[in-house]
């Protein structure tokens, strides 16, 4: 016999039919497993804090758009920086806005109360009482669960065990606070717990807590995402976190305004107390030299000596305010720079707002960055740059206004030798009157640049819109219910299938008729399963249980592989690899089935060592048998034995036990024995040790026909099947096949086989009985 393929059923290619008849039978497993999965998943819901999500957009003017207004202010020489939206994103998260929020909103402290199993976070808008601290940039640390109890009917509030009156200051740790009730109707029978938070400390949490995030690459509206466990907050918290950007934003953009205001301002002052001086001069002088008014003469100088004085003082304030600048850019100090708005250079005015843009730009950095940041150096090279040249273009500028100056006082001297043909008295008056127009000049001139400034600080607006106020849909983000359920179910199935793949795929016994396959060409002629009864003998003469028609399959197999090879003689061996894989009750239970066709049977217990069938067969162990027979101490006659309960089946005990069993099976009278019994019986059935312990089976294999190995289910070695192919190979048996005996239910409750669709079902044979639920969970 060559090939396998007369026996063994050909495997199932269906890999979904493999993967449900590997683990229906555990379906009982899979229920539990997923009804704990479940339990435990509801349990996780009930103690998790659920996480809402609350939205909010905002609109911000990005300087890659440009717009009419910009060009509007441009052209009114009005301060402001153009924004870039991914720097404006930092800024939103940036550490000092948020503590401005916290500090607004007294995020710095929590409550809670004691819940079943864990202390319960009240929502903002339910703190029964305000705790507002009285210097929070200071706070000393983190304190958790100071209990609060409040005293009913009376005007006090108990702290960590010290007792405050309510509105008044109270300590708590290092920290000082006022404590007010913040709803009447506080609950006075429960315990309030305090948890306290550094400004910086929560808000770096807050930060952590957002997302920001462009609604589209070619928009600039930012959509604001604050994941939170309460919505009340959460709202309170994104509007006004917009709130105090929009007022940085217009602190900055005032900035440069309201310096220039109030340089502007100060020479404002100075001018005022000359002119005042002056006044009064003219005034004096006319009365007391009785002059009433100038003569044609004078004033004819008087318009000339004043036009000169006029461009002599633009050219004063033009160096004047140089000087100023050369000043504030000489200084190390960063800052922002003043915008003068009554310089009339283009050059310097652009010099100067790209300045200012590029100070604001750094202050704006420094927030998100800090100082050492790599962005921050580039930035302070760029801004020591531009001082660089507009230092240099003022020392241009300070030099052409002083050659205008001298041109200037040149045409002055030519216009004050008109003055020495006006009378003493006149040209006096005409003197103090000529400085008294070069005051009001310069007055006129900063009042108007004054207004200019301040119509600049009035029309500042911030350039960000809330779009849409915080809002939430109201359903958790995390946990989210179906999520939980659907990962719990699957969770639950995966451990099963983790659990059975690994007990069976990784056990070193032999768990399924393919790994047989798989490892060995010998065909396998039968597969019983295990009996639930333990009895030796299972088939009988018209019994129809499920382990006795295997038998018969058996049976009908071994006549097939008889015909099929020609075999004239009927020596039938049995052989496994270790004790216990069922050879004796395999051996005993086919003669039987072979008697029960009406063929003449003898069964041989050649197992001399640990014989097992005369107890099965109901004989004594005392009796004669082969050791007997072989060491000349009985005759064939007294060794075979009639089984009563068969016809046709007898039997021959192994005997006494002797010393040197396998020199006794290799010798002449044993192959006189096998020689008589083939000419007396149709079957001889040899049932001989396992050839994993003895060579007993290899001295006799030549007398057999027909070697069956048998082969446990969850018993015999998986590093046996090398071995038993070897020998197949070898030759070293005639006609070698296999039988895999004690099949048992997989499964929890059994009844499903016990591999990939080869179990046998109920229905077919008279005792397929189900198991009582007691005996699936605890019996065998």
């Amino acid at each position: 016999m060559d090939s396998k393929t007369n026996f063994t059923p050909a495997e199932d290619s269906n890999i979904v039919k493999k993967i449900i008849d590997n683990y229906l039978p555990y379906w009982s497993l899979f229920v539990i497993a997923t009804f704990i999965g479940i339990g435990i998943a509801f349990i996780y819901l009930r103690y998790q804090t659920p996480v809402y999500v609350v939205k909010a957009k905002l609109y911000i003017k990005d300087d890659k758009a440009g717009s009419d207004q910009s060009k509007l202010f441009d052209a009114l020489n009005i301060a402001g920086d153009k924004k870039n939206v991914v720097n404006e994103i930092e800024v939103l998260k940036s550490p000092l806005l948020m503590q401005r929020v916290v500090k607004d909103l007294q995020l710095y402290y929590g409550v809670s109360v004691k819940g079943r199993v864990n202390k319960l976070a009240l929502p903002i808008n339910e703190f029964p009482f305000m705790l507002t601290a009285l210097h929070p940039d200071t706070l000393h640390g983190t304190i958790k669960d100071v209990p609060i109890i409040f005293y009913a009917g009376s005007n006090n509030v108990l702290i960590a065990g010290k007792k405050f009156p309510l509105n008044s200051i109270c300590t708590i740790g290092l920290d000082s606070f006022f404590i007010s009730r913040e709803s009447a109707n506080t609950n006075f029978d429960n315990t309030y717990f305090l948890n306290i938070t550094p400004v910086e400390v929560k808000s770096k949490q807050l930060i952590n807590s957002i997302s920001i995030n462009l609604v589209s690459k070619q928009s600039s509206i930012l959509e604001v995402v604050f994941r939170t466990s309460d919505i009340v907050l959460g709202k309170q918290l994104l509007d006004k976190l917009f709130e105090v950007y929009r007022l940085n934003t217009l602190e900055e953009k005032n900035a440069v305004a309201l310096k220039t205001l109030n340089f502007i301002t100060e020479r404002l002052k100075i001018v005022t107390r000359e002119l005042d001086s002056v006044e009064n001069n003219i005034q004096y002088f006319k009365q007391s030299n009785n002059i009433v008014d100038l003569s044609t003469q004078g004033k004819l100088y008087l318009n000339n000596i004043t036009e000169v004085e006029t461009a002599g003082s633009e050219l004063n304030v033009q160096l004047n305010t140089l000087k100023d600048l050369r000043n504030f850019l000489s200084r190390k100090s960063e800052g922002l720079a003043p915008a003068i708005s009554n310089l009339s250079n283009p050059l310097l005015v652009s010099l100067l707002s790209k300045l200012t843009d590029a100070e604001l730009e750094y202050n704006r950095t420094e927030i998100i960055n800090g100082v050492n940041a790599d962005i921050m150096i580039q930035l302070r090279s760029e801004i020591a740059k531009l001082k660089a040249e507009i230092l240099d273009n003022i020392s241009n500028l300070e030099n052409n206004y002083l050659i205008a100056k001298k041109e200037n006082d040149k045409k002055k001297r030519e216009f004050s030798k008109d003055l020495d043909k006006i009378p003493a008295d006149e040209k006096e008056l005409l003197r103090i009157s000529r400085e008294g127009i070069i005051k009001n000049i310069t007055y006129t001139f900063l009042l108007q640049k004054r207004e200019e400034t301040a119509l600049s600080y009035a029309s500042v607006v911030s350039d960000n819109k809330v779009l849409e106020k915080a809002n939430s849909s109201g359903l958790p983000v995390f946990p989210v219910r179906n999520n939980v359920y659907m990962f719990s179910v699957l969770a639950s199935l995966l451990f099963p299938i983790l659990y059975i793949y690994f007990k069976e795929k990784f056990n070193n016994k032999i768990m399924f008729k393919d790994e047989i396959s798989s490892t060995t060409l010998i065909p396998i002629v039968g597969e019983i399963m295990q009996d639930a009864g333990k009895e030796a003998i299972v088939i009988r003469d018209g019994k129809r249980s499920a382990i006795a028609e295997q038998i018969r399959i058996l049976r009908t197999n071994l006549s097939f592989l008889i015909t099929n090879n020609a075999i004239s003689s009927k020596v039938v061996l049995l052989t496994s690899s270790i004790s216990g894989d069922g050879k004796s009750f395999v051996s005993i239970n086919l003669a039987i089935s072979l008697a029960l066709t009406g063929k003449k049977i003898i069964l041989l217990e050649l197992d001399l060592r640990k014989p097992k069938i005369s107890e099965a067969l109901g004989f004594s162990r005392n009796l004669k048998g082969i050791s007997n027979y072989l060491s000349g101490h009985a005759t064939i006659n007294e060794v075979q034995n009639k089984v009563d309960s068969f016809d046709n089946l007898y039997y021959i005990s192994a005997g006494a036990i002797p010393p040197n069993p396998t020199e006794l099976l290799g010798s002449t009278q044993f192959s006189n024995l096998i020689d008589y019994l083939k000419q007396n019986y149709d079957y001889v059935i040899l049932d001989l040790p396992p050839i994993g312990l003895v060579s007993d089976s290899l001295v006799i294999s030549k007398y057999a026909d027909i070697t069956i190995y048998v082969l446990r289910h969850a018993h015999t070695p998986k590093l046996y099947l090398p071995f038993i192919q070897k020998i197949y190979e070898d030759k070293k048996f005639n006609n070698l096949v296999i039988v895999f005996n004690g099949l048992k239910s997989r499964g929890v409750f059994g009844g499903y086989g016990y591999g990939y669709g080869y179990g046998y079902g109920y229905g077919y044979t008279e005792d397929a009985k189900p198991k009582s639920l007691f005996r699936r969970l605890f019996g065998r």
